[in-house]
């Protein structure tokens, strides 16, 4: 870099100078520090020699430090040449957000590498929530640090010592009763989705479970017990990403959510909670039949948890044309579902007891990290496909007719 242009890059400066000056610096600090370096080298000295000169490199921190919050037309009035270079540092940065997200999908493999050594873990896990399998003594070592020491006294142990789980009177349960409802009402997000017609249907949930392809995209699987709300025991939600950066892109901010997809529920007549149906008696004031009554039946949606599998859809690539009410429930319907993958089903025993608030990543949320800093009550509700108002105590509430549902949406 020669002299002429570091004196080039000093004049542009001198606005910026200015207006530190104003404030109380001294006005052509950073072009003094750096006169005196270049006269100290003689004036001469390559890009790489000027960055490596602590005096020059300590002159432009305080600099830049002085241009904190100062709207500055520095790079329009940089020399050509350095404008140039400038291009070039950015080219480098773009270069750097395509390692970044070829790094993300190399990750991927990793994950999916590991995904196959967890599953017996998770398979297991299924297993003794639903009751299938009994742990054995061995796999009951876990120690809690407010375990009482006298806990096989109090009722905590079997007595006959044949690994099976009981209370003191000798009654016994099958697996983790409501374990998966637990979950999702100790995790507040989920909390706000669930309404009183949801409850008996999740009190059938036996597994959630979330396996990611190596394109990133991710299906989230709800295995219930059979029951009498509808066909079939699978429900899905999958979410499909986007993993490449974009051709401007000069920081890589991670996979990019691109729509998700519902299935299809196959509600039992007269119970689809996610819609509420009325009733209303008319009698005919005029004409043919004056006085005859009718009855008009109205179907409304209403909010609910299983309104999860009738997600928001995009109406076209371009997010401009997103209505600012559409994004909003695109933005939340993918948080839902980037919860379920990183935080509750990996680690869902400790949201049943409580504990996912004692450990740093998994609890530390609320409604402004969640949602957005005008998060309000209902706002999830709304999200997942009611209105704010509550209408889940409606004395008149009364599901639908077999045949009236939601079409998104499929169990398998």
């Amino acid at each position: 870099m020669s002299a002429e242009e570091i004196e080039e890059i000093s004049t542009a400066g001198a606005a910026a100078d200015d207006g530190a000056a104003e404030d109380g610096a001294p006005a052509g600090a950073m072009e003094a520090a750096i006169a005196a370096a270049i006269n100290g080298s003689g004036g001469a000295g390559t890009v790489a020699d000027m960055m490596g000169n602590p005096a020059i490199m300590q002159a432009l921190q305080a600099h830049l430090g002085g241009l904190a919050g100062v709207s500055s037309g520095l790079l329009e009035e940089l020399p050509p040449a350095v404008r140039r270079r400038i291009k070039a540092l950015k080219q480098l940065a773009n270069e750097n957000a395509k390692l970044d997200s070829e790094m993300k999908k190399e990750m991927l493999k990793i994950e999916a590498a590991f995904a196959v050594k967890r599953k017996p873990l998770f398979d297991k896990r299924a297993s003794i929530i639903s009751g299938g399998y009994e742990p054995t003594d061995e796999e009951c070592v876990w120690e809690d640090d407010e375990d009482d020491e006298d806990e096989d006294e109090e009722g905590g142990g079997d007595a006959d010592g044949d690994g099976a789980g009981g209370d003191a009177d000798g009654e016994e349960f099958k697996g983790v009763p409501n374990f998966w409802l637990t979950v999702f009402q100790n995790c507040p997000p989920l909390a706000e989705t669930i309404e009183d017609q949801d409850i008996p249907i999740l009190e059938a949930l036996e597994d959630v479970k979330c396996d990611t392809d190596l394109a990133g995209n991710y299906t989230i699987t709800f295995t219930f017990a059979e029951n009498e709300f509808f066909t079939g025991t699978v429900l899905t939600k999958k979410y499909n990403v986007n993993l490449d950066e974009t051709e401007k892109d000069v920081v890589y901010d991670g996979p990019q959510y691109e729509q998700a997809e519902g299935c299809e529920v196959q509600w039992k007549a007269g119970q689809n909670p996610t819609v509420k149906i009325t009733k209303k008696k008319q009698r005919k004031k005029t004409g043919n039949g004056k006085g005859q009554v009718r009855t008009i039946t109205k179907t409304e949606e209403q909010p609910s948890f299983f309104n999860l599998f009738s997600p928001p859809t995009m109406p076209g690539p371009d997010p401009d044309d997103l209505s600012e009410e559409l994004q909003e429930a695109l933005f939340r319907d993918f948080e839902i579902g980037d919860m379920f993958k990183e935080k509750v089903t990996p680690h869902a025993v400790l949201w049943y007891t409580g504990e996912a608030n004692d450990h740093q990543g998994l609890g530390d949320m609320d409604d402004d990290d969640m949602y957005g800093s005008e998060g309000e009550d209902g706002e999830m509700a709304a999200m997942m496909g009611g209105p704010e108002d509550d209408d889940s105590e409606d004395p008149d509430y009364a599901p639908p007719p077999e045949g009236e549902q939601p079409a998104e949406c499929k169990n398998q």
